[in-house]
């Protein structure tokens, strides 16, 4: 097929020639209206693809040019500046398509298949448009100008919706909130992907409080997840965006979904995330046209993330959504609630006691707000078991310590947090896990992390038992001297806790509660401790 492209920038037109190329097609390019009316009088052109805003004959001119010329020319249009005026006057000037940048070279060629489709079967109808009626044939121009133009408003939204945004996390809850508006659909979930091989992390779902009413709704946003990450685990993230209805959810052995409208999420052409809008009903389908938009939404959070990370302060908004997943993991579990800020406030005690630079300081303060960010890829039925665990639901929660770290390299940002995170379990005997690690061979930043870990996981309630006496708690520390614990660091603890400096700090970030019961009185130990 012969194929014109015309855009005034170099390099689409050089991406642009060496896809088609590879795809067998004739390609000709112009960069500008005038280039392009010479190439198309001399040679036979059967598609166009133009840019609108160019110097000297904009887009819709040369569309109109072109028209002029030879109206079987099919001409599609590509701008990143859409508008429901420029939408409309496009199509008046015989545009058969339009396209809103950045523009991707398999949905360019998808657009052009489908529009040399269509042109053959109005070229082989010619003969019946006699018998067109006029009526008819201006209330299906009026249908398809309503159709593109509700289009259009749908993608403005979708963009303004999350342009608006302030924050990684916001574009996530906005997302979440445009995939139930274009799909209409029971709920919506966001899916971490951090990895080809961890579990699929859920960062955020919401009911469609339409549909969803009575009781039993959480349980059933729970159980549905359950159902969606099973099946994203056997889902090819390039198999994406994908559709899945009636039939073909009960061929993915699912109970309470129906229906899946998925579209992934990238960040730099790496997958990122996946959003899904799912149906609890048999019937419930979606037009090619909403996936698309759904699609586009799921594109452009991947953008918006790329761009405050690129515009604004990347550290700072990707940090916070980081730390608010952190909430939300404890959220689920009451007994663990603000455990990460306890945990970062007593290891930079003993980061300053140990009289480390501030370098080191603010390391820990990342790390330990993050300590257990894995956490989110391990199930409820394990984390918040309320009994002693077995063998393998032991070995599924030794994975949160690579599961974090992974998602936390991911970002490319904290390459020694990430080594805190992944080794704040090992031992000084190198008992520990996940890899055994003993000594120097721990990094001294998670020696440290790993004493203030174990201190508030022994004197806070945890699910399984209630927090230890103060003794007990301190012996662990103790006896863990040179066997789980740096020696070094147990010397540093009680030289705080001696003078009831710990104890201040955990007070202080308790809740204000009237009810609240004081972490331990701030007393000296026995004389010789530790």
């Amino acid at each position: 097929m012969n194929i014109l492209f015309v855009d005034d920038e170099q390099p689409i037109l050089d991406m642009v020639r060496e896809y088609f190329s590879s795809k067998d097609h004739d390609v000709f390019l112009a960069h500008n209206g005038k280039e392009a009316m010479e190439i198309i009088k001399s040679r036979r052109i059967e598609c166009c693809f133009t840019d609108l805003n160019m110097p000297g004959m904009t887009g819709m001119e040369l569309a109109h040019e072109v028209q002029k010329h030879d109206n079987t020319i099919p001409v599609i249009v590509m701008t990143g500046y859409p508008s429901l005026d420029a939408a409309i006057s496009t199509l008046k000037s015989g545009v058969v398509d339009f396209l809103i940048k950045p523009i991707q070279l398999r949905q360019m060629e998808i657009v052009m298949h489908t529009v040399m489709n269509r042109s053959a079967m109005v070229q082989e109808n010619v003969m019946l448009k006699k018998e067109i009626k006029g009526k008819a044939q201006l209330e299906r121009i009026h249908r398809e100008l309503k159709e593109k133009a509700h289009d259009l408003k749908m993608l403005n939204e979708i963009i303004e919706t999350l342009e608006s945004a302030g924050s990684v996390k916001e574009i996530f809850e906005k997302t979440i909130s445009l995939a139930l508006l274009i799909s209409e659909f029971d709920a919506a979930y966001l899916f971490l992907t951090i990895g080809a091989d961890q579990k699929p992390a859920c960062a955020l779902k919401r009911g469609n409080p339409k549909n969803m009413t009575g009781p039993g709704q959480v349980g059933k946003l729970q159980d549905a997840q359950e159902e969606l990450i099973s099946w994203l685990e056997k889902t090819s993230f390039d198999s994406l965006p994908a559709v899945l209805s009636g039939v073909k959810a009960n061929a993915h052995e699912m109970g309470l979904v129906r229906s899946i409208a998925a579209a992934p999420i990238s960040l730099s052409n790496r997958p990122f995330g996946v959003l899904v809008a799912v149906s609890f009903s048999h019937d419930n389908t979606l037009s090619a046209q909403v996936i698309s938009r759904l699609a586009f939404a799921a594109e452009k959070a991947g953008m918006s993330v790329e761009n405050l990370g690129l515009y604004e302060n990347i550290y700072e908004n990707l940090f916070s959504t980081l730390f608010a997943f952190v909430e939300t993991l404890e959220a689920r579990d009451a007994y663990t609630r603000m455990h990460s800020l306890r945990v970062t406030a007593i290891a930079e005690l003993l980061a300053q006691e140990l009289d480390l630079p501030e370098e080191a300081q603010a390391v820990i303060q990342v790390a330990g707000n993050l300590h257990d960010i894995g956490k989110i890829g391990i199930s409820d039925s394990i984390l918040l078991k309320p009994g002693k665990l077995d063998k393998d639901e032991f070995e599924e929660i030794k994975r949160h310590p690579d599961i974090g770290a992974n998602i936390i390299g991911y970002m490319g940002l904290w390459d020694l947090e990430k080594e805190i995170v992944r080794n704040h379990h090992e031992k000084f005997d190198g008992s520990g896990y996940p890899n055994g690690l003993a000594g120097e061979e721990i990094p001294f930043l998670a020696r440290i992390l790993a004493v203030a870990d174990v201190f508030d996981a022994v004197t806070t309630n945890r699910a399984y038992r209630r927090r230890l006496p103060e003794e007990v708690c301190l012996n662990i520390i103790r006896e863990g001297s040179g066997n789980h614990f740096d020696p070094e660091v147990v010397d540093a603890f009680f030289s705080l806790y001696n003078k009831g400096v710990i104890q201040k700090r955990v007070e202080e970030l308790q809740p204000n509660s009237t009810g609240r019961i004081p972490l331990f009185p701030a007393q000296k130990t026995k004389e010789g401790a530790p």
